[in-house]
């Protein structure tokens, strides 16, 4: 494993991310943009647009996907959104390879882009871990 506290001016600690919740680590490098909570939506879910700035949970294979949802938020309110970045805590629907491409799955998960999917399906990042269903992994997420 590389030791990222020798590397000068790196924030990242593999532990520290490991043990933190669902964030982002790298301020430099992610993005994370704000919107409404058409739902309530949990925090880890992947989330889609229902319209203009306006989120719901994903649904299987969306083609509106916007990220994953970094804190909960009920009907109404404010909810950050991960757009690129590293994040930790969001459910895998189905078998996942590590290095694959993944897509929004159903009910706020993801799920590995596969042949069936076509090329409208969004694509929002890729999985650093190889997981079984229902695993919880580490995910690289780029919109």
């Amino acid at each position: 494993m590389v030791d990222y506290s020798k590397i000068p001016g790196s924030a990242f600690n593999w532990d520290t991310f490991m043990e933190g919740s669902h964030f982002s680590l790298e301020p430099t490098t992610h993005r994370v943009w704000t919107f409404t909570a058409n739902a309530a939506i949990t925090a880890g879910n992947c989330v889609e647009f229902a319209a203009a700035g306006v989120l719901n949970v994903s649904t299987d294979n969306s083609t509106v996907a916007a990220g994953i949802a970094m804190e909960t938020a009920s009907s109404g309110t404010h909810c950050p959104v991960l757009m690129a970045g590293l994040v930790r805590g969001v459910t895998a629907s189905g078998a996942i390879t590590c290095g694959k491409r993944i897509i929004a799955g159903p009910s706020g998960k993801v799920k590995q882009w596969g042949t069936t999917n076509t090329a409208a399906d969004t694509k929002i990042g890729v999985s650093l871990l190889t997981l079984a269903d229902a695993d919880t992994g580490i995910f690289y997420i780029n919109l």
